[in-house]
């Protein structure tokens, strides 16, 4: 897990790096034309002359103002693995709408659509998983730590899931820290989502013709996230 986040802090910081290379531009002009240069006070203009050079540094476009005050709208995929064998897998289709309230800070709501591959039914291992759906609804806080069209950023989101199962299996406190960079309009990150269980999962694993009584109070995956924001000063 430390080469995984060590590995992405690197590149975040390559990119940040990257997008803070400008470019000079030479721009080639005629005394004749109106040009709104300043020329040296003895270049006159006649048929003969020769172009003048002016050498003018140019804003990588990368760098160029990309948040302002406004809404913002992000639409995600993300794909979760469990962090143990009785967590489940998980696919996630979530979005988040809230306000940009300056170059960083960004606050807003959102709802997600989540489909748990759960490998455990009725307690007892089964050999066909089954697909239970999850409604995440949750408070989204977000800092981009610059005002860059490259930059990293971290997430914290907030809030309540409901399942559709029977047993109201994965319903409980919602948790979802992230990190990432913003590369355009598209956000790459990775975080952990977690659940605190309303009504803990009674499983019984049978292992080496052992049988174990287990409760489950948490539900935890890793995940890795793409998404995709409307908004802002594009």
């Amino acid at each position: 897990m430390k080469k995984i986040f060590f590995t992405i802090f690197c590149v975040i910081l390559s990119l940040n790096v990257f997008s803070q290379i400008d470019d000079d531009v030479e721009i080639i002009s005629s005394p004749s034309e109106e040009s709104t240069f300043d020329y040296p006070k003895n270049n006159f203009a006649t048929p003969n002359s020769k172009p003048v050079i002016v050498r003018q540094k140019r804003k990588n476009p990368l760098l160029s103002p990309l948040l302002t005050r406004g809404w913002r709208l992000f639409a995600e995929f993300a794909i979760e693995k469990g962090f143990d064998d009785y967590s489940c897998n998980v696919i996630d289709f979530s979005m988040s709408l809230g306000w940009q309230f300056n170059k960083c800070f960004y606050a807003g709501i959102g709802i997600g659509e989540e489909a748990y591959i759960d490998h455990w039914k009725l307690g007892y291992y089964a050999s066909e998983a089954r697909c239970v759906l999850v409604l995440p609804l949750f408070a989204d806080v977000r800092y981009d730590f610059f005002n860059k069209k490259i930059t990293p950023f971290v997430d914290f989101r907030i809030g309540y899931a409901a399942s559709d199962d029977d047993y109201n299996t994965f319903s409980g406190l919602y948790l979802c820290p992230s990190i990432g960079a913003r590369l355009w309009k598209f956000n790459l990150s990775v975080g952990t989502e977690n659940l605190k269980l309303d009504n803990p999962r009674l499983l019984v694993d049978i292992t080496n013709n052992q049988i174990q009584l287990v409760e489950l109070y948490f539900q935890q995956t890793f995940f890795v996230k793409l998404s995709y924001e409307f908004g802002g000063n594009f």
